[in-house]
C-alpha cells in the first residue's frame, strides 16, 4: 500500500555512501532538505536486493518554476497545494540494477576496484575465497605440473620414517655420509620386511604407478607432490624455516596452516596476489588467470567483468504539467460555488505535457 505521509528524501538517498571526491555532500544535503516524498512502492525486487522498481511522488517544499521578466507571471511545474504551503509534485519511477550486489550485499560505491589490490580483494570477497580454499587450489595448480616437481631422496626418506614410525627407533632409515638412491631405499626396505608391493598397498599409490618393480617410480610416488610443492612454496615464501616451518603431511593441516598465515597478517589474497598471478599483467590476463586457478565460471556474471561495478539507473515522470500562474492582481481563484478563494491561493492555466 502506498504511504501518503511525507518523509524526507535523504531517508532513500544516503549522501554518505557517495565518493569524497566529488565533493557534492555540502551541496546535495541543502539540496535534498527541500525535497520530501510520499507513495512510495517497491515492486520488481530481486531477492539479492540487487534489482528493483521504485515508484513515489517528489514533493519539492517550494514551487519549481520561473518568474517571467517584467511581470508576476510564472511559469509552474507541477504545482500542488499542501494546506496554505504551494509545492510541486512530481510522479517518478526509478529502476536500478547493481550487479555486484548479487555477490556483495554491503557493497558500496567507495568499494569499486581502482588497482589491482582491490581488485583481487573485491574477487576473493565474491567467491567466498578462504585461505584453506585456497591452499586447496594451490595444492590442485601444483599437481598440474607434477612432471616438474622434483622430490629429493632425503623427502621421500624421512616420510617413509614417519609413515612408518621408524624416526627415532632402532629401525629408522638413514644414509649417514652416503648420498642415497632409490635402490639403496629399497634395500633398506627389505631388510625391515617392507617391499615394494607393500609401499604401493600401504600408501595407496596403485593408481598412480604403472610398473610397480620400478623403485624410482614407486618410491618417488610416496610424496604427493602438490602437496610437497606448497610446503616448499609456503616455506619459502612466508616461514623459510625455525618454529613457524611447515612440515610436510599427506594430510596437511590446513587450520594450522591458516593459523601461521595469520599470525604473519597473511590472507588468501596475500597468497593469490603473491603466489598466483603477475600483478604487472593486464587486467584482463589477471582476471583468466585467476578465474581458471579459481575453478569459476562467468555464469551469473555479467559479459564484462567491469559491468559489475556499474550501476544500471533508469527514471522517467508520468503526467508532468506546466501551469502559468495568474497574480491576484489580474485573476482571482474562485471555488464550485463561485466564490473568492482567499490569499494565498491563486489562478492558475495548467497544460498537460505528458511522460518524460
Amino acid at each position: 500500500m502506498p504511504d501518503n505521509d511525507l518523509s524526507p528524501l535523504n531517508l532513500l538517498l544516503s549522501i554518505d555512501l557517495l565518493p569524497e571526491e566529488l565533493h557534492i555532500s555540502d551541496l546535495a544535503t541543502g539540496f535534498l532538505d527541500d525535497i520530501e516524498f510520499k507513495n512510495h512502492v517497491v515492486t520488481n525486487e530481486s531477492d539479492s536486493g540487487h534489482e528493483a522498481t521504485h515508484n513515489l511522488t517528489l514533493v519539492f517544499t517550494k514551487p519549481v518554476g520561473f518568474a517571467f521578466p517584467g511581470s508576476d507571471i510564472k511559469l509552474l511545474l507541477n504545482p500542488a497545494q499542501n494546506g496554505s504551503q504551494q509545492t510541486t509534485e512530481i510522479d517518478i519511477q526509478v529502476y536500478y540494477k547493481w550487479n555486484i550486489i548479487q555477490f556483495i550485499t554491503d557493497f558500496k560505491i567507495t568499494n569499486v576496484p581502482v588497482n589491482i589490490d582491490s581488485l583481487l580483494t573485491t574477487i576473493t570477497d565474491i567467491y567466498n575465497i578462504d585461505i584453506e580454499n585456497t591452499l586447496q587450489k594451490l595444492i590442485g595448480l601444483y599437481e598440474q605440473a607434477a612432471d616438474t616437481i622434483n622430490i629429493p631422496i632425503q623427502a621421500i626418506v624421512d616420510e617413509i620414517n614417519r609413515f612408518y614410525a621408524f624416526t627415532d627407533s632402532a629401525d629408522e632409515i638413514s644414509f649417514g655420509a652416503e648420498t642415497p638412491s632409490f635402490e639403496m631405499l629399497e634395500s633398506k626396505l627389505d631388510e625391515l620386511g617392507k617391499s615394494l608391493s607393500d609401499v604401493i598397498t600401504d600408501f595407496d599409490i596403485a593408481d598412480v604407478i604403472s610398473d610397480p618393480t620400478s623403485a624410482v617410480e614407486v618410491l618417488g610416488a610416496v610424496i604427493k607432490k602438490g602437496i610437497y610443492k606448497l610446503v616448499e612454496t609456503l616455506n619459502g615464501q612466508y616461514f623459510i624455516a625455525g618454529a613457524d616451518k611447515i612440515d610436510y603431511h599427506p594430510n596437511l593441516d590446513f587450520s594450522g596452516i591458516e593459523t601461521k598465515l595469520n599470525d604473519i597478517g597473511k590472507s588468501a589474497f596475500d597468497m593469490i596476489k603473491d603466489l598466483v598471478v603477475d600483478v604487472s599483467s593486464s587486467f584482463e590476463t589477471i582476471k583468466e588467470t585467476l578465474f581458471s586457478f579459481l575453478k569459476i565460471g562467468t555464469t551469473g556474471l555479467p559479459t564484462s567483468f567491469k559491468e559489475l561495478f556499474i550501476p544500471d539507473v533508469d527514471a522517467s515522470t508520468t503526467d508532468v504539467n506546466l501551469a502559468l500562474e495568474f497574480p491576484r492582481s489580474i485573476l482571482i481563484p474562485m471555488d464550485d460555488q463561485d466564490e473568492f478563494l482567499p490569499e494565498p491561493a491563486t489562478s492558475k492555466l495548467t497544460f498537460e505535457v505528458g511522460d518524460l
